[in-house]
């Protein structure tokens, strides 16, 4: 049986994978959109347990290779490497400092997103390399960790929430 944190846990991951692919466009500026699943990885590496975070990134990457038009395959490998590197890294950092967070998320977010855009340019029939690519890739990171630093924090409150009588209790 799944402990309270557990369980809260499987929850905020069905809302987010929801909120993801149904709403994620609501938080785009222009071209540039947030990547949830990387906060989301980050956020289980940092407090959830840093072990599984590939076993998360595997997961979320499956997902959203099922839901995009892409390269199959190529987001969940992605995200796996990027967690793998997150999950080392958490190991060495103090998690719970917000601005290690926000670097973490970016750095991550960079990788990320780099690594996918090799596979893409290797398995595409005619690789074009577009001229903006790192300034874009640059944006998308920042944002990605400007997010991270609040949403962290709020799925952490998430996670350990106490209800207004379990202090009562304990």
């Amino acid at each position: 049986m799944l402990g309270q944190k557990a369980r809260r846990a499987v929850i905020l991951s069905l809302v987010l994978i929801f909120f993801e692919l149904f709403f994620g466009r609501v938080l785009e500026l222009g071209m540039i959109r947030p990547d949830l699943f990387l906060i989301y990885i980050v956020f289980w590496s940092f407090v959830i347990d840093r072990r599984s975070a590939p076993l998360v990134a595997l997961l979320l990457g499956f997902v959203r290779d099922v839901f995009s038009s892409g390269f199959f395959g190529a987001e969940t490998f992605s995200y796996f490497a990027a967690a793998c590197l997150i999950s080392m890294l958490s190991l060495k950092v103090e998690r719970t400092n917000i601005l290690i967070q926000g670097a973490t998320s970016f750095i991550f977010a960079l990788f990320q997103f780099w690594i996918y855009a090799l596979i893409v340019l290797l398995c595409s029939p005619s690789p074009e390399f577009p001229r903006n690519f790192f300034w874009l890739s640059f944006l998308h990171s920042l944002y990605t960790a400007f997010l991270a630093v609040w949403m962290i924090g709020a799925l952490e409150r998430c996670i350990y929430f106490r209800s207004s009588r379990a202090h009562l209790l304990a």
